[in-house]
């Protein structure tokens, strides 16, 4: 199966580039919780190669397909998707592959983020069947659905932030969490509705390319120096979301937060959102692996709650 495996990725490789490979082997590299991730070597070169047996074909085309736009507006390095197949149940995606070995360079990347924030926001993409940008009249979302993490992600064009974010985000997650017994969660959620209001109620912000996963884990930098994103949950939405889950799970510092701000500074209440946006990924995680992220999640709510109640 293995063998065999390989030889359809080989086969889909070189009928994507035209030429003729050799393959000189594989090893695993290091990753996330979700995929098998490998170096592929071969007579052309190496290349990044992430397999699943999930049962979700559609999950490495969407991913490839936010890589893509991405790249489009050139202010970040990120792989380049090349293949996405699937043999005999086993789905993988084919990239390029980029030698993570560089120093970090966390004000790099965040002036760059801020420059991909900004530039996609006023930049018009082609208004055609492959475009991902949401219509003109519904800012907010993306052509297409995927996934954050293994959960399905709902981009359905929405006119208003504060509806496409409790529409779109928090309520898929906070109906998954109840379904799954979570009853604290059940306990606190018709409060964190009115919130989601209080907050979001008037804030319209531009609607940037984000990456919709961008924590420690889906960074590095190049070999020369140029950092790179990867791994994207990418949308059109409130550029605010890439900034706060960075602050979620640790590994960014001082200095990209310094830069993204010297770039395009936030508002000044941004971090009054800032829990509201992370909670979507803490009950995400919640959902994915379990209870552990119970009491994460619960704190949160309880934050909110502060917060919207000190604004009344």
């Amino acid at each position: 199966m293995t063998a065999k495996l390989w030889q359809d990725i080989k086969s889909s490789l070189c009928n994507r580039l035209k030429q003729d490979l050799t393959l000189e082997g594989y090893h695993p590299v290091g990753g996330g919780d979700i995929n098998a991730s490998f170096r592929l070597n071969t007579s052309g070169g190496s290349f990044f190669v992430k397999q699943n047996s999930v049962g979700k074909p559609d999950m490495f085309h969407a991913e490839a397909a936010g890589l893509a736009c991405l790249a489009s507006f050139n202010q970040l390095r990120c792989p380049e998707p090349l293949v996405c197949g699937e043999y005999e149940g086993t789905c993988y995606l084919v990239m390029t592959f980029l030698p993570l070995a560089g120093a970090p360079n966390d004000e790099l990347l965040g002036k760059q983020l801020a420059s991909l924030h900004r530039e996609s926001a006023t930049t018009h993409l082609p208004a055609d069947a492959r475009s991902p940008r949401p219509p003109a009249s519904t800012p907010f979302g993306l052509q297409h659905d995927n996934y954050i993490g293994l959960t399905p992600q709902a981009n359905r064009p929405a006119k208003h932030w504060l509806n496409f974010w409790m529409e779109q985000r928090l309520e898929p997650q906070l109906r998954l969490a109840i379904d799954n017994g979570y009853s604290a969660v059940a306990r606190l959620q018709a409060g964190l509705e009115k919130n989601t209001e209080t907050l979001l109620r008037g804030h319209q912000p531009p609607a940037c390319a984000v990456h919709g996963d961008l924590w420690s884990g889906n960074k590095g930098v190049c070999e020369d120096g140029i950092p790179a994103i990867f791994d994207p949950a990418l949308y059109f939405g409130d550029r605010e979301v890439d900034i706060a889950l960075s602050r979620l799970f640790g590994g960014f510092g001082p200095g990209f937060y310094h830069q993204y701000n010297a770039t395009w500074p936030l508002d000044a209440d941004y971090e009054q959102r800032e829990p509201l946006y992370n909670l979507y990924h803490l009950l995400n995680h919640l959902n994915l692996f379990g209870p552990g992220y119970l009491a994460a999640c619960v704190n949160t709510m309880e934050k909110i709650d502060r917060l919207t109640a000190a604004r009344r």
